[in-house]
């Protein structure tokens, strides 16, 4: 493994790992063909990104419910104009079997009698 050059952007830390950590750190780093300290930092950059998405799951929320109603208004105002007229249909439809089963009832009558 090559020596990485010291970078005046980063600093050195020490850190205490359990012992199995350290053998499970060395097995993953000879895997991939990068040092122990390279799987440290990455697995710190991704929790300290998870954590970032995190603190921000609001905003994300947010983002998402408005870009979902953009995306479904117009369709449920669709749905609703339809149920609307459904609605009216049906209506008529009552009215004109209503008004058809009273004539069909009075002509009843008038043989009747």
């Amino acid at each position: 493994m090559t020596k990485r050059k010291s970078n005046p952007e980063e600093l050195k830390r020490s850190i205490r790992f359990k012992a199995k950590s350290i053998e499970d750190m060395k097995k993953l780093a000879a895997v991939r063909g990068v040092s122990v300290s390279d799987i440290v930092r990455e697995f710190v950059e991704k929790g300290l990104a998870v954590d970032g998405y995190k603190s921000d799951i609001y905003f994300i929320t947010e983002i998402i419910h408005k870009e979902l109603k953009e995306v479904l208004e117009p369709q449920i105002n669709r749905i609703v104009k339809m149920l609307m007229k459904i609605g009216k249909v049906s209506a008529g439809t009552m009215y004109s079997n209503l008004s058809l089963i009273q004539l069909i009832s009075d002509e009843d009558q008038e043989a009747f009698y």
